[in-house]
């Protein structure tokens, strides 16, 4: 979405960026009626040579021109995600082999460039809203949560590359089988593999992810922050949650699966790793039996609370007479919730 507008921009593997606009008619406050007549694709944008641009990032007016361009280097990856800073004079971008870079938009330049604990795709990104009584040093931070790795989210300062907090979801599979050490404060253990010397082929550009792409990992695909801090998250295993920033413990479900045998009475454990607060999502009865994710599938389909019934993939907020949350998954479910 264009902040402040009813157009909506949408990018498509094919290297072509569409603009659309929402037509509607709002009619006044208190009992809002509002009206959709329509959705115009006004403007298309094609980005020549798609295949050629992986790991660039355009900037491009409204008019058909672009106003500047940023490359990152191959062995980086493509740029999976992006998320912009309120001032919008920064932004931090992901890509799929984990490397986050905060730019500065003023200058046109990388400010700062980390690589994520263990080398995975970067999923989704989101600011970190503050409270609005916090001081005017915190509130300019580039503070960003970032979904990455299984199952966890984190939290970045991404002026230097720290973390601050993860956030843990309880995974399918039994206790014992979930690592102490959460993803984003794992010590990478990939080794740089040799070059194959019999091939000319460029090892930045790692031609075997071609045969062989890395398998994609379950966990969190959507977020939305909240003002104050807090975060709205959805993913693989069809919830969506909130969790509570500065009270871990009232972190809580909001809709998902209702699995046989497996209650919904989770609680969430705040501990230290590394000098980092670390949120687990902990299930009060140990699972007696391994779940796998064809379960969880089987248990939506026939789940009469009209949860998913695949990978909720978007988040979003709308303020009408009153607040609502909107989600849309794999499933091609779009849901409205209160």
């Amino acid at each position: 979405m264009l902040r402040g507008s009813a157009q909506v921009v949408v990018g498509a593997c094919d290297g072509m960026i569409h603009m659309f606009s929402v037509d509607y008619i709002s009619r006044g406050l208190g009992n809002v009626v509002e009206k959709y007549s329509g959705v115009a694709d006004i403007k298309k944008k094609d980005i020549k040579e798609a295949p050629k641009i992986v790991g660039s990032i355009f900037g491009i007016q409204e008019v058909n021109t672009n106003s500047w361009t940023l490359r990152a280097t191959p062995e980086e990856g493509y740029v999976s995600s992006l998320v912009t800073g309120p001032c919008e004079n920064w932004f931090v971008s992901g890509s799929s082999r984990g490397v986050l870079t905060l730019w500065d938009m003023r200058f046109l330049i990388p400010v700062n460039s980390w690589q994520y604990s263990a080398v995975c795709p970067i999923e989704k990104m989101c600011l970190f809203l503050p409270p609005p009584n916090a001081s005017a040093s915190a509130a300019a931070r580039p503070l960003v949560y970032v979904a990455a790795g299984c199952n966890e989210v984190s939290l970045w300062n991404a002026e230097n590359g720290s973390c601050h907090q993860v956030l843990r979801v309880a995974s399918y599979e039994s206790d014992a089988e979930t690592s102490e050490v959460p993803w984003a404060l794992a010590r990478s253990s990939s080794k740089n593999s040799k070059p194959d010397l019999r091939r000319n082929v460029n090892p930045h550009y790692r031609v075997d992810e071609l045969n062989e792409p890395p398998p994609r990992l379950p966990g969190i695909r959507s977020l939305l922050p909240l003002p104050g801090g807090d975060l709205l998250t959805g993913g693989t295993d069809l919830k969506i949650r909130r969790w509570d920033h500065y009270s871990p413990d009232r972190s809580y479900s909001i809709c998902g699966p209702n699995l046989k045998g497996v209650g919904n009475d989770d609680f969430y454990a705040t501990r230290s790793s590394f000098g980092v607060q670390v949120v687990q999502e902990t299930k009060r009865r140990p699972l007696t039996s391994k779940l796998t994710a064809k379960a969880v599938l089987a248990a939506a389909a026939t789940d009469s609370a009209g949860c998913h019934r695949d990978s909720i993939l978007s988040l979003a907020s709308v303020k009408l007479n009153q607040r609502h949350l909107i989600s849309s998954g794999r499933d091609g479910a779009i849901k409205v919730w209160k």
